[in-house]
Parts: structure tokens; sequence; C-alpha cells
């Protein structure tokens, strides 16, 4: 009798993933075309499964949605927008990685980078991204081939 295996049930519904050996479901958020196009390319080149995404109001139900294994966060989304968004992705999902991908260096001392798992200055030259990644991806509790801890409170009840 062949046993049939069921798919995984997470806190917020049901979602069957079928996925390569470290083939990570990378969610890019950057308001400007180019910087998104260039990381899906080099990173799929890597395996990686890319969904990019320019505005700030659809990343939480693409989080709902796809379950990224890691979220790359311009900051610079209509203002500072990035900063509220970083704390939102957090509070769902606290064990998710978020990397700060930014042209700017000015907020490598910023206390609110606490909440972030990495910051990157963005470049042509992807390598130091890459690294990035696969430092977070191979993180003790980190596993891409699982769906990251999320939690959601509707009607009170989380």
């Amino acid at each position: 009798m062949q046993r049939l295996s069921s798919p995984k049930i997470g806190k917020i519904g049901l979602k069957t993933r079928s996925r390569r050996k470290n083939m990570a479901n990378i969610l890019v958020v950057d308001d400007q075309p180019f910087p998104g196009e260039l990381l899906k390319k080099e990173l799929a080149d890597e395996g990686h499964h890319i969904t990019c995404v320019g505005d700030a109001d659809c990343v939480m139900s693409l989080i709902e949605d796809s379950r990224p294994d890691m979220v790359l966060l311009d900051l610079y989304l209509q203002g500072f927008e990035g900063w509220d968004l970083l704390d939102k992705i957090k509070k769902y999902a606290p064990s998710l990685p978020v990397l700060i991908v930014s042209a700017y260096e000015d907020f490598v001392s910023d206390p609110r980078l606490a909440h972030a798992d990495g910051y990157v200055i963005k470049d042509p030259d992807t390598d130091q991204l890459k690294q990035k990644i696969r430092e977070n991806l191979t993180r003790p509790g980190i596993d891409p081939n699982s769906q990251p801890a999320l939690m959601k409170v509707r009607d009170g009840v989380s």
C-alpha cells in the first residue's frame, strides 16, 4: 500500500510547495524597475525563484500568499515607507529574513536596522548580496525547503 504524503499546513492555511534543494523563494521589494530586474536575473542564475514588487501596499499579501524564504527590501519606497514595511514584516513573520538593499550608505549606523537581518549597498556586482543571502538562508533555524514561521492576527486570534 502506498502512503500518501500530506501538504504542509501553516498557521495561515494550507500551502503546498515543491522546491529544488537550496532554491529559495525571494521577494524583492523595490519601486525602481532596473535594480529589481538585475537582482531577478542574478539570483535566478543562482537557482532562486524571484518575485519583484514595486508597490509597498502589495507586500504583505504577497508574503501571506507566496510565503517567501527571504525579503530584499529597498528603504526608499514612496519616501521612508520602507522602515514601516520592515516593522510590519517582522511583526507578521519574525523569523523571515529581511535584507535591506539600499543605494545609500547613510543607514549603516541607523538603529532601526536592528530589525533587519542585514544591510547591503546596491551594486551591479551582486557578490556581496549573494553572500548575505547564503548566510541568512543557512543560519540555524532557517530551512529554505520549509515554510517560514508566520504569525497572523485575525479577529483578535493569533
